[in-house]
């Protein structure tokens, strides 16, 4: 694992890791799905938590891209989330504690659908140019 981390185009890592994190900013926002989603959860996540644990899932979702072969650009990123990141928040959306589950999925698992696609196509495209 050491080998394969050492051979990863750092600047790619950091860019894509901030683009997935910052895509929250709109995506949550009073004008987009904040208001969904809020509705969907039934409560709000204004502590610390609500931005460190999603810093870390971003460094952790796009450290995994990083280490698969990145030949498919924005096909992985997509086949990624539909097989881990949607099969994770429909787990979660079907939780006793969702008031919405299904906007709670649409919301929070078209997030990660996106960020994933947009990691993938950040890692492919410095992969390219390295």
């Amino acid at each position: 694992m050491s080998t394969t981390l050492r051979s990863l185009s750092w600047p790619a890592v950091i860019a894509a890791t901030f683009l997935y994190y910052l895509l929250a900013v709109p995506w949550f926002a009073p004008f987009a799905f904040g208001p969904l989603w809020r509705e969907a959860v039934g409560a709000g996540g204004d502590g610390a938590a609500a931005y460190v644990v999603p810093l870390v899932g971003a460094v952790a979702g796009t450290l995994a891209m990083a280490v698969l072969p990145q030949r498919v650009g924005a096909k992985l990123g997509l086949l990624a989330a539909l097989c881990f990141s949607l099969c994770a928040v429909a787990t979660d959306a079907v939780a006793p504690n969702q008031a919405r589950p299904v906007a709670f999925f649409i919301v929070v698992g078209g997030y990660h659908l996106v960020g994933l696609t947009l990691v993938s196509v950040v890692l492919a495209r410095f992969r390219r140019t390295r």
